[in-house]
């Protein structure tokens, strides 16, 4: 039981460093086009590897504890932490803590006999923990990044709303949000088939 234990904790631990070192080289060539946070990458992939191996235990504290060190890394977070307490749980820690949600699929994963059965699970897995880290981030741009839109987009529900910020920022939180989630999830997909594909064993349960 003790050896189980530091061996779990090991993996979460190495799991977290590498999602934020891969989040981390993502973010280098995102910035220019996600300017607000966000980026098109792999990293997710290390809480999906850690889900599939420990349940919904790995997944929702590796998820958790990127979530936290990302507050204190990331500077839009830094600079709003005091003053948003609610943005920076919900852009941080609710929305990364949710991809341990892929861990739901962890034994139809590990009992799947099939490789196209496997694959199966983890597409569902993680289009079910990506709808809800987009769930998140939308909800924190319509509600705490409303200022940021663009005036064009604002401007397409003038004269038809009574409330055309409300409506932009709505509209705007979905493609700015979509737009760097859907590119991520589809890379993750692959590349998690891949690994499930070519060395199953990395997603053998370890409980």
């Amino acid at each position: 039981m003790k050896n189980k234990t530091i061996r779990f904790i090991v993996e979460v631990a190495i799991s977290c460093a590498l999602f934020l070192v891969l989040d981390f080289l993502a973010g280098l060539y995102s910035q220019s086009i996600f300017v607000n946070g966000g980026n098109i990458g792999i990293a997710m992939v290390c809480i999906f590897v850690i889900s599939y191996r420990w349940g919904l235990k790995g997944g929702l504290l590796t998820g958790l504890i990127v979530g936290l060190i990302q507050t204190f890394t990331a500077k839009s977070a830094a600079q709003t932490f005091f003053t948003a307490f609610f943005q920076v749980a919900l852009d941080y820690w609710a929305a990364f803590l949710v991809l341990g949600f892929s861990g739901l699929f962890f034994k139809k994963i590990n009992s799947a006999t099939t490789s196209q059965a496997r694959n199966y699970y983890i597409i569902i897995s993680i289009i079910i923990a990506v709808l809800l880290r987009a769930a998140c981030a939308i909800t924190a741009g319509i509600v705490f990044w409303g200022s940021y839109v663009p005036e064009g987009i604002v401007g397409m529900f003038e004269g038809a709303s009574s409330n055309p910020a409300l409506l932009g920022a709505i509209l705007w939180s979905f493609i700015y949000n979509l737009g760097y989630l859907i590119p991520s999830a589809i890379i993750c997909i692959i590349v998690t088939c891949i690994i499930s594909n070519k060395a199953p064993f990395l997603l053998k349960s370890q409980n």
